[in-house]
């Protein structure tokens, strides 16, 4: 191999995020918020604009992080680089996944219509059954926090308990 063909690898490999990379932010957004939104600058550099499915992956963990770390301040330059990252090419299921993400973040700032406007974009983008008791679960507790509690015990009564995990029961 050639040296510029080894230094065009090197520079590749060295741009790429990978699936460690990926991992460790991850780990670092449910442990450790505030260090993973620094982690967050650093992979955004590198995130490769032909892959989407990475992007919005990194951009959703990101959402999450900034809501743990209390920096709201972040979430709208977040979600307009989820906006930038060819967010459309994606499948429902992706789409759904970083719209129950920022579903979650309405329902800290208590813009509950906005939450179930998002929950209802993301049924409507994966009716799959799993997705559906997910945004259910999370619809409940919008129909709560609004005090509607005749739509939350039926949309609650429509849930099959065996198929939701233990975090869902809780």
């Amino acid at each position: 191999m050639s040296l510029p063909l080894l230094l065009t690898f090197a520079i590749y490999l060295s741009a790429h995020v990978s699936h460690s990379d990926m991992a460790h932010f991850k780990e670092l957004v449910y442990t450790s918020p505030s260090e993973a939104m620094m982690e967050y600058e650093r992979l955004v550099k590198r995130i490769d604009e032909n892959e989407s499915e990475g992007a919005i992956a990194i951009h959703r963990l990101a959402l999450i992080a900034a809501y743990r770390a209390n920096r709201l301040e972040d979430i709208p330059k977040i979600t307009q680089a989820m906006t930038d990252a060819k967010f459309d090419e994606l499948n429902g299921e992706i789409k759904a996944n970083a719209l129950l993400a920022l579903g979650g973040i309405y329902i800290y700032n208590e813009q509950l219509d906005q939450t179930l406007w998002h929950y209802e974009c993301a049924k409507r983008l994966d009716p799959s059954p799993e997705n559906a008791i997910k945004l259910n679960v999370n619809t409940v507790i919008v129909y709560i926090k609004q005090k509607k509690f005749s739509e939350a015990l039926a949309l609650l009564d429509s849930i099959d308990e065996s198929k939701i995990g233990s975090r869902g029961k809780g």
